[in-house]
């Protein structure tokens, strides 16, 4: 049962947390933000307000952010919903269990003993992060929790000695350019980064332990980057190229102008030889970790997946390592994140082989003490592989199906903060 979840030392805890929280904003203190986007220092037992009181211009209240009930409401009335359907109508083994804190889909997970948490891998577009560069309060205030808890407050520069957490690193997990996550985050949030471990750029560029270690990185073969461009040509369509925090595209067109402007990657670049020269990206010649093909117009993109997905196919002279066959103009993995963008990556890559490489080079077993968080398909590998792994309640049907919970809230009502102050601390 869920009692077996949490002992009743931790579900006091809960309701210590619960009690110490301000529902609804009743105490009208603001927002609990300074001018600044950093978090101010009263002391409220979470440290936060997570129902602040909207200001007049900030438009009609959402009655879903605003309204979430209390955590050890929503723990307690779990326990009762998942115990209670335990003894009076006993569900198949399979079958997924919802309460009003999240979907279950992995009975065993609460069968036997809660995973020792140790690390915190969290997906950021669309599961931190909302309407572009947003994150709720309660998702904001859970992040700096987990980072105190695994590194410090950031002004000791040194753990907290009184906490009980097993919590030892927290890290992004992002489709984003390293100084995208950045950019985007809070800078409470993103100033951290370069200090901590990092999955970037769909796990083609990783970082270890202190941020400074590369150990993992892939790019593309050139001659997908050709094929790719000659496919956008053909389908009208946009490319960006990246190449760690260097964006390159031939043209700027608003898709390719909005990921700067709407999701907080550098400004994309021209791509130029050393003259200044206008070339194409398959002539970068550092060469690219990923493309992007883009439009707004999200029906033009459905083929021009199937398009691609038959350009990098295995051929038949294709040999089982994953090499380029002769007859086809290399493999890679095709993704999506976003429904605007398509992605081109090496070959087997992906968010769930960089997670795996980062966890390995700090001694973290994935499948016992790992914490995954995410919303989209280029989540699924890394949320099914995870000990835990929770999708919030906006994600796509291939991130809900591969995690073992899905949260009733979505990103925009603090869905990630509520799971890693459940779960992971």
């Amino acid at each position: 049962s869920k009692g077996d979840f949490y002992d009743d030392d931790e579900l006091s805890d809960l309701l210590s947390l619960h009690e110490a929280l301000t529902i609804n904003g009743e105490d009208g203190s603001g927002d609990g933000r300074d001018g600044g986007g950093q978090v101010d220092g009263e002391d409220d037992g979470l440290d936060f307000d997570p129902f602040p009181v909207k200001k007049p211009d900030d438009g009609p209240p959402s009655p879903d952010a605003f309204s979430i009930p209390g955590i050890h409401d929503l723990v307690l009335r779990t326990v009762r919903e998942i115990d209670d359907v335990g003894e009076k109508t006993p569900a198949p083994a399979d079958a997924a269990a919802r309460s009003p804190v999240a979907t279950v889909n992995n009975p065993a997970l609460l069968a036997g003993a809660k995973p020792t948490v140790r690390a915190i891998a969290t997906d950021v577009d669309g599961t931190l992060l909302h309407g572009g560069k947003r994150i709720h309060p309660i998702t904001e205030r859970a992040v700096l929790r987990a980072i105190d808890a695994a590194y410090g407050d950031g002004r000791r520069g040194e753990k907290n000695a009184n906490t009980t957490t097993t919590l030892e690193h927290f890290f992004v997990a992002t489709g984003k350019s390293r100084r995208g996550a950045m950019l985007s985050l809070p800078d409470s949030v993103g100033d951290r980064l370069p200090s901590m471990p990092g999955v970037y750029i769909q796990g083609l560029y990783c970082v270890g332990r202190d941020g400074s270690t590369v150990v993992f990185e892939r790019k593309l073969p050139a001659s997908a980057v050709a094929a790719t461009e000659r496919l956008a040509d053909e389908l009208g369509l946009s490319v960006v190229g990246y190449d760690g925090d260097v964006l390159l595209s031939t043209d700027l067109t608003g898709p390719v102008v909005s990921l700067s402007e709407y999701y907080g990657e550098p400004t994309v670049e021209i791509a130029a030889d050393g003259e200044g020269n206008p070339i194409r990206l398959s002539e970068h010649g550092p060469g690219l970790h990923k493309l992007l093909v883009m439009d707004d117009d999200v029906g033009r993109l459905a083929p021009a997946r199937e398009r691609l997905e038959e350009l990098f196919a295995p051929g038949d002279d294709d040999d089982d390592d994953g090499s380029e066959g002769e007859t086809r103009e290399g493999r890679c993995t095709i993704t999506q994140a976003l429904p605007t963008m398509l992605e081109v990556l090496p070959f087997g890559c992906g968010k769930g082989l960089g997670v795996r490489k980062v966890c390995d080079s700090l001694g973290i077993d994935v499948e016992s003490e790992l914490m995954a968080l995410g919303d989209a398909e280029n989540d699924a590998d890394m949320l099914g592989a995870a000990a835990i792994g929770i999708a919030v309640g906006n994600a796509c049907p291939a991130a809900r199906e591969g995690a073992d919970l899905v949260m009733e809230a979505g990103n925009d009502e603090g869905g990630a903060g509520v799971a890693i102050e459940l779960f992971g601390l």
